[in-house]
C-alpha cells in the first residue's frame, strides 16, 4: 500500500474521502532525482499548507520511505484543485554553484566531499548532504578536477559520475540527507523474482532482434609466443579444446535449435588457462552478450509470466531468462514509473544501456587501430621475409664473377668494381663501391645505377622493404589511417557530447601529424597532444614548424585584420626543432584593478569581491576575491565601466576587509567574453564613482551580512590592438592546460630535442625544488638526434623487498600482492605483483613502515602462493613508483611484523577467496633527501610495459641531417643512425657499435666517443684503443731508410705498456699467462724488454752476437793437458796433451779432448 505525508503530516491514504489526492504518479530514476506529481482537492486537510521550495513530501510503500523531495510548483485548475509538482532532494544540489577551483591528487571519496563540502557552505541545514558510501573507484585514485560556477549537480555528475561511472543515490535517515555514489552491484538486491521470457523477447525491448543473438561463441584467450616465427600472420591462442572434448566452441542448445548455427568469436586477451577460457564463454553466451539490451515492462507483463511487481525495488537485480534465446541474465531496475491509485499500470525499465564518453569511444578507436596495425604487420613480416628469403638465395648463389680495383694517378685507392665480365666495358651486372657510397647497374659501367646508398643520406632504390620505416614521411597510409580512425572517433564523441551539452562543445582541429611523429616514446606524448585536442576550451588554433614564429612568417602573416587576430588568440604554434611551445596573444588597453597589501577576509566563498563589466550588451562576472589571496591582487578588465560588489556573511568579520589602491589603463591579453551573469540586486543603492575615488570596505572588523555595490566609470579605453607570439613556460602550461591532466593521469610532460636530457639542461634545470621535481615525475623526453625516450624520475633511499624463487600465483589480475606505503601525507600503491612475475621478484618502497596486502580470487589457488625472504635497506637510490590511493578496507585485522618475521601466503594450494594485510615495521632509518634523473626507456621495458610479450618493436626517426632506425624482436636487435659523414650501427642490444666514416670503420663498446672506442680499420691497418687509450696498431708501413722497402708491423704506441704473446693454460683459468713478451719498465716486467714465459728451443739455430747481462764474456783459446789414467797411488800413469778450448765472446766454440 502507498501512503503519502506532507511535512510530517498525512496527506494522502487509499480509501480515505479526506486525505484524497487524485492521478498521483511517482516516477524513479536510478541516479536521478526523480519526481511525484498530483493533484490535491479543496477537501484535502493539507490543501492551505502546500508551499513551493518548502513543503516536503514523503511517498511511502508498506511503510518504507521511497521518496522525498520538495514541492517545486503549484497550478490551480478551473474547479481550484492545485496541480502539485514535486523534485527529489538530489535537484538541491542544483542550488548551489561551485566556485572557480583546481583538485588534484583526490580519490573519488575526497573529490565528491570536496563538492559537497562547497555545497554545504552556502545552503540551509535542510539541504545539506553528508557524504555516505563510495564503492566508485579510479584505477590511480589520484583525480584531477576544476570547478567554474557550474551548479554543484552538474559538477558531480559531470566531472564524476559520467567519467567513472557509478549512480548517486540519496538516502533520507533520522532526518538528515545522505549521499552515496555507489556501482550497481552495491545497489539494491538480487530479486527473489525470476521474469521467464519466451519468443516474445523481442516485444519488450527496442535495441535488440533476432540478427543480433548469437547461437555459439569461440572463445580465443591470450596469443601464444611460439618460437618458430616462420608464419608470423597467422597467431596461436589459447583456446579450449583440452577441456571441451576438443571442440574450440560453445553453443546454446535452445538457442541452436530456434535459430541455427550464428557462431560468434569473442577474445579474451588475458585469459592464459582454458578452464578459466571455457567460463568466460559460457557466461558471454548466456549473459554478456545480453548486456546492452533494455527491457519495458508493465506490472501486468509480470503478473502474466508468474511474477510479483510488488516485491521490486529500484536498482534490484532481477534474472531474467530467455530460453529460446539461450539469455540467462540479471537486469538492474533502472526505472519504475508507479500511478499510486492504478499500481497495476506501474512499467518497469530494466537494462544497462550507457552512452559512452568520448575517452571511452577514442579507447576503442586506438584498440581498433592498433589491431589493425598489428595485422598489417604480420602481413609485413611476411613480406619482409619473403624478401630475407629471396636476397639470402641471391647471396648464396654459386656464380662467381670479377673484382677490379682501381686508383688514381697517385696511387690513392678510387674504387671497387664487383662484374659479371672481366671488362668493365663490357660488363652488364656492376656494383661499385667508392667513397661516395655503394651503387648498383644492371645497365653496364656507364650506367645509370638506379640502387645505392650515398654518404650524404640518401637511399635509392625502386623498392625500400624494411618493418623499421613507420615515420609518416616515408608511410603516408599509415598516417592517413590514424587521421581517419581519430577523425571516426572525435565525430561520434562530439556528437554524443553535444546531446547533453545543448550543442556547447565546440570543435578543434586536430594535430594528427604531430601525434605520428611523437608515438615512439610510448605512446604518451600521443595521448597529450591528442588530450589537448579535444579538451583546450581556448581556441582551435594548433600549428607547428621547425622555427621560430612571428607576426611575419607563418601562420600570422595572412591574420592582417584586427578581426582575424582577434579570432586567433590562443592559439598554439609548436617549433618541431626546439620543442618550445608559443601561444598568439592579442593585447588590447584595458583596466588594471590592484588591492592593498593588507586586504584580507574570511574566504572568497563567505566574504568577498567581485566584479562585473558588461560587453556588447551581454553582462560578465569574475571569480570571487577574498581569503589571504586577494591581498595584492590584480584584476583586468576590458571596459572602462565595471561594478564592483562586496558581500559578507555573519561571521568572522574582524580582517581587514578590503582596498583598491590603483585603476590604471594599460596593455594587456585580449579576452572576450567570460562566465555570464545578471547585476546583484541585493545591494541596494549603486554608489557612482570615477578618477581615483576606489571602493574600499570598513576595517577591522568589516560589517556582517553586507551588501554594496559601487559603479566605477573610467575614460573610453583605446580600440587598437597589438599581436605577438608568446613563448609558453611550464607554469603557463600547466595552468591553461587543466583538462589535459583531468584526462591523463599521469603526467603531461613532454618535451624534445636534439640532445640527451640531464638535470642541468631544459627543461629540469629550474625543477629545483621537490614539489616541481615531483609534478614532473613521468614526464618523456624524446632525442630527435638518436631516437632515444628519457623518462623524468625521482630517486629515494628505499627498503628492498625480496620474494623467494618458488613465489607465483594464478595471475597479477586474479591473485596478487600490493605494497601500501605513505609518503609526504600520502598513500600510494605498488603494482600488483602475481602470476609468474612474482618470482624471485624485487621491489623498492621508500619507507620504513608498509602494508602489504595479499588478495585471491574463487579459482585456480594450486599454486604455491607468496613468501617474502627479505627486507633490507639499501644504500643507493631507487625510483620512487606508486600511484596515491587508499589503503583496502577488506582485508581484516593487521598482522604486525618487524625485524626477520616475513608476510607470506599459505603454500600449494593458497587459499580461494583470502584478503589479509600485514604491517612491516623497520627499525632502519631513511634519508629523506631526494634526487632526480631523467631514466632513458629501453625498448625492452616499453615492450613489458605495453604488452607483456616478446613482439618486435620498429622504430624510425627522420630528423633534420640524419635518419636513425632500430628493429628488435625479443633481445636480438639492431639499430642503425645515417648522418651526412657517418653510418652507425649497433648489434643486439648489447651497446655495441659499428661506425663507418669516409676511409675508416670503428668498432664501440657504448658510447661513441674516445673512451668508447676499441678498435679502428683506416688504409694504414687496424688501431686499437682502451678506455681513452691509443694502444697501437697491425697494418702495413715502410723502412724509413728506403720507402721502397715495405712491410707488415706489429706498433706500439707509447700509451701502451707492453705486446704480448700468451695463453690460457687451462679452462678454469681466469686469466692469460705471457709466453713471449715485450715490456716497458714497470710494466708487467719491471725491466725493459723481451721476457720468456717458458723454455725456447732453437733445434739446432744459432743465436748469433747475443749479450749476457754482465758484459760480452771472454774471448780466448786454452790448451791443457787431460789425465786418462791413475793407479791406486794416485799417480797419473796416462794422458793427452793437446787438449784444447776455444771461447767467443764467453760461449765455447770449439773443443778438443780426449775420450779416454
Amino acid at each position: 500500500m502507498y501512503t503519502v505525508k506532507i511535512d510530517d503530516e498525512t496527506l494522502y491514504i487509499p480509501g480515505d474521502k479526506n486525505f484524497a489526492i487524485t492521478s498521483p504518479v511517482l516516477d524513479l530514476v536510478l541516479g536521478g532525482s526523480g519526481s511525484f506529481n498530483f493533484t490535491i482537492p479543496k477537501t484535502n486537510p493539507r490543501y492551505d499548507v502546500v508551499y513551493n521550495r518548502k513543503s516536503m513530501v514523503s511517498v511511502f510503500r508498506d511503510g518504507k520511505e521511497i521518496f522525498y523531495g520538495e514541492v517545486r510548483s503549484q497550478d490551480k485548475d478551473f474547479m481550484g484543485n492545485k496541480k502539485v509538482s514535486c523534485v527529489g532532494v538530489l535537484g538541491y544540489l542544483a542550488d548551489s554553484i561551485q566556485p572557480q577551483k583546481e583538485y588534484h591528487n583526490q580519490s573519488p571519496r575526497q573529490m565528491l566531499s570536496a563538492f559537497i563540502t562547497e555545497h554545504n557552505a552556502h545552503v540551509e541545514d535542510r539541504k545539506k548532504f553528508i557524504v555516505g558510501s563510495v564503492t566508485v573507484t579510479d584505477p590511480n585514485d589520484s583525480l584531477y578536477r576544476y570547478s567554474n560556477f557550474e551548479t554543484t549537480l552538474d559538477c558531480i555528475k559531470s566531472k564524476l559520475v559520467d567519467r567513472l561511472g557509478g549512480y548517486l543515490v540519496v538516502r533520507h535517515e533520522n532526518k538528515k540527507l545522505y549521499l552515496d555514489w555507489l556501482n550497481i552491484e552495491d545497489i539494491g538486491v538480487e530479486s527473489t523474482q525470476t521474469i521467464s521470457f519466451g519468443l516474445n523477447l523481442l516485444d519488450y525491448t527496442e535495441n535488440l532482434s533476432a540478427d543480433d543473438i548469437a547461437t555459439a561463441v569461440i572463445p580465443l584467450g591470450a596469443e601464444i609466443e611460439s618460437e618458430d616465427s616462420t608464419n608470423d600472420v597467422l597467431k596461436q591462442y589459447v583456446d579450449i579444446t583440452s577441456v571441451n572434448d576438443d571442440k574450440n566452441y560453445i553453443v546454446s542448445e535452445d538457442a541452436y535449435k530456434q535459430f541455427g548455427w550464428v557462431c560468434a568469436v569473442e577474445h579474451w586477451n588475458d585469459v592464459n588457462v582454458p578452464s578459466n577460457l571455457i567460463k568466460k564463454g559460457a557466461e558471454w553466451i548466456k549473459s554478456n552478450q545480453f548486456e546492452n539490451i533494455t527491457l519495458k515492462l508493465k506490472a501486468v507483463d509480470l503478473s502474466l509470466m508468474n511474477a510479483s511487481y510488488e516485491s521490486i525495488s529500484l536498482g534490484d537485480k532481477v534474472r531474467c531468462i530467455a530460453k529460446p534465446y539461450g539469455m540467462d541474465r540479471l537486469f538492474p531496475v533502472l526505472k519504475l514509473s508507479i500511478p499510486l491509485s492504478k499500481s497495476a499500470e506501474t512499467s518497469f525499465e530494466l537494462g544497462e544501456t550507457k552512452q559512452k564518453g568520448y575517452i571511452e569511444q577514442i579507447s576503442k578507436s586506438y584498440q581498433s587501430l592498433a589491431e589493425e596495425t598489428e595485422q598489417n604487420r604480420k602481413v609485413t613480416n611476411a613480406r619482409i621475409k619473403d624478401a630475407v628469403d629471396n636476397l639470402t638465395e641471391q647471396m648464396h648463389g654459386k656464380q662467381g664473377g670479377y673484382k677490379l680495383t682501381e686508383y688514381d694517378d697517385q696511387g690513392r685507392w678510387l674504387r671497387d668494381l664487383y662484374m659479371d665480365t672481366m671488362d668493365k666495358d663490357t660488363a652488364t651486372k656492376v656494383l661499385q663501391v667508392n667513397l661516395n657510397g655503394i651503387g648498383g647497374s644492371k645497365n653496364g659501367y656507364g650506367g645509370p645505377f638506379n640502387v645505392g646508398m650515398t654518404l650524404d643520406g640518401q637511399i635509392l632504390g625502386e623498392r625500400i622493404v624494411a618493418n623499421s620505416i613507420t615515420s609518416e614521411k616515408l608511410a603516408v597510409s599509415y598516417t592517413s589511417q590514424v587521421e581517419k580512425n581519430i577523425s571516426d572517433a572525435k565525430s561520434d564523441a562530439i556528437s554524443s557530447a553535444n546531446a547533453s551539452t545543448d550543442n556547447k562543445l565546440k570543435n578543434y582541429y586536430t594535430m594528427s601529424e604531430v601525434n605520428t611523429k611523437l608515438t615512439a616514446t610510448d605512446g604518451k606524448i600521443e595521448a597529450s597532444v591528442e588530450s589537448l585536442t579535444q579538451n583546450l576550451l581556448q581556441k582551435n588554433g594548433n600549428y607547428y614548424g621547425g622555427y621560430v614564429p612571428n607576426n611575419n612568417n607563418a601562420p600570422a602573416n595572412s591574420w592582417n585584420t584586427v578581426s582575424l587576430k582577434k579570432a586567433h588568440a590562443g592559439d598554439f604554434f609548436f617549433n618541431t626543432a626546439t620543442g618550445y611551445a608559443y601561444r598568439y596573444a592579442v593585447e588590447q588597453e584595458v583596466y588594471k584593478i590592484t588591492f592593498a597589501s593588507n586586504c584580507r577576509t574570511e574566504s572568497n566563498t563567505t566574504d568577498y569581491v567581485r566584479f562585473y563589466y558588461q560587453i556588447n550588451g551581454k553582462i560578465y562576472v569574475t571569480q570571487n576575491y577574498g581569503g589571504t589571496a586577494i591581498a595584492n591582487a590584480v584584476v583586468y578588465l576590458p571596459t572602462n565601466v565595471f561594478w564592483v560588489y562586496w558581500r559578507t556573511d555573519s561571521s568572522a568579520h574582524d580582517y581587514y576587509g578590503f582596498k583598491i589602491t590603483s585603476i590604471e589603463k594599460v596593455k594587456y591579453a585580449y579576452y572576450e567574453g567570460g562566465t555570464s551573469a545578471s547585476l546583484p540586486t541585493d545591494a541596494g543603492t549603486t554608489i557612482e564613482i570615477s578618477g581615483t575615488s576606489y571602493p574600499e570596505s570598513e576595517h577591522s572588523p568589516y560589517a556582517d551580512n553586507h551588501r554594496q555595490m559601487w559603479k566605477y566609470t573610467g575614460t573610453v579605453l583605446s580600440s587598437s590592438i597589438s599581436a605577438t607570439w608568446q613563448r609558453i613556460k611550464d607554469s603557463d602550461i600547466d595552468s591553461t592546460l587543466d583538462t589535459v591532466n583531468a584526462t591523463i593521469q599521469d603526467k603531461s610532460g613532454n618535451y624534445y630535442g636534439a640532445y640527451a636530457p640531464t638535470t642541468g639542461n631544459e627543461p629540469a634545470k629550474n625543477w629545483n625544488t621537490n614539489a616541481k621535481r615531483e609534478a614532473h615525475i613521468g614526464d618523456m623526453f624524446y632525442n630527435t638526434l638518436t631516437g632515444y625516450a628519457y623518462r623524468y624520475a625521482v630517486t629515494m633511499q628505499c627498503m628492498k623487498v625480496t620474494f623467494s624463487e618458488d613465489s607465483r600465483t594464478e595471475g597479477a589480475s586474479y591473485d596478487w600482492v600490493q605494497i601500501f606505503y605513505e609518503l609526504d601525507g600520502k598513500t600510494y600503491a605498488l603494482p600488483k605483483l602475481g602470476g609468474s612475475d612474482i618470482k624471485s621478484a624485487v621491489v623498492y618502497v621508500p619507507a620504513t613502515n608498509f602494508h602489504i596486502y595479499w588478495r585471491s580470487d574463487g579459482s585456480q589457488s594450486n599454486y604455491y602462493g607468496f613468501k617474502i625472504t627479505n627486507i633490507e635497506k639499501v644504500s643507493s637510490y631507487q625510483e620512487v613508483k606508486g600511484i596515491v590511493t587508499d589503503f583496502p578496507t577488506d582485508g581484516g585485522e593487521v598482522i604486525e611484523l618487524d625485524g626477520t618475521n616475513y608476510p607470506e601466503s599459505e603454500h600449494t594450494p593458497y587459499g580461494d577467496n583470502v584478503r589479509k594485510m600485514w604491517k612491516y615495521t623497520s627499525a632502519e632509518t631513511l634519508s629523506t633527501s631526494r634526487s632526480a634523473t631523467w631514466i632513458r626507456v629501453q625498448d625492452q621495458d616499453i615492450a613489458i610495459a605495453k604488452t607483456k610479450a616478446e613482439e618486435a618493436i620498429s622504430r624510425i626517426t627522420v630528423a633534420e641531417g640524419s635518419i636513425t632506425s632500430m628493429v628488435k624482436k625479443g633481445e636480438f636487435g639492431t639499430y642503425m643512425q645515417q648522418n651526412y659523414n657517418s653510418f652507425l650501427l649497433g648489434f643486439n642490444n648489447a651497446s655495441k657499435y659499428v661506425q663507418i666514416k669516409a676511409g675508416e670503420i670503428g668498432l664501440y663498446n657504448g658510447t661513441v666517443n674516445t673512451s668508447g672506442k676499441r678498435a679502428i680499420m683506416n688504409e694504414s691497418g687496424f688501431h686499437f684503443y682502451r678506455d681513452n687509450y691509443y694502444v697501437g696498431k697491425i697494418g702495413t708501413n715502410e723502412y724509413s731508410g728506403n720507402s721502397a722497402h715495405k712491410g707488415l708491423v706489429f706498433d706500439l704506441e707509447t700509451q701502451g705498456k707492453y705486446m704480448a704473446f700468451a695463453q690460457k693454460a687451462s679452462s678454469n683459468a681466469s686469466s692469460y699467462t705471457t709466453m713471449l713478451c715485450f715490456s716497458r719498465a714497470s710494466s708487467i716486467y719491471s725491466q725493459y724488454g723481451l721476457h720468456l714465459g717458458c723454455d725456447l728451443y732453437c733445434h739446432g739455430f744459432k743465436l748469433v752476437d747475443p749479450q749476457w747481462e754482465s758484459g760480452w764474456g771472454t774471448t780466448a783459446t786454452i790448451n791443457y793437458v787431460q789425465v786418462l789414467s791413475v793407479d791406486s797411488s794416485g799417480k797419473v800413469t796416462k794422458w793427452g796433451s793437446n787438449g784444447k778450448m776455444v771461447f767467443k765472446n764467453g760461449i765455447l766454440m770449439d773443443l778438443n779432448y780426449y775420450s779416454k
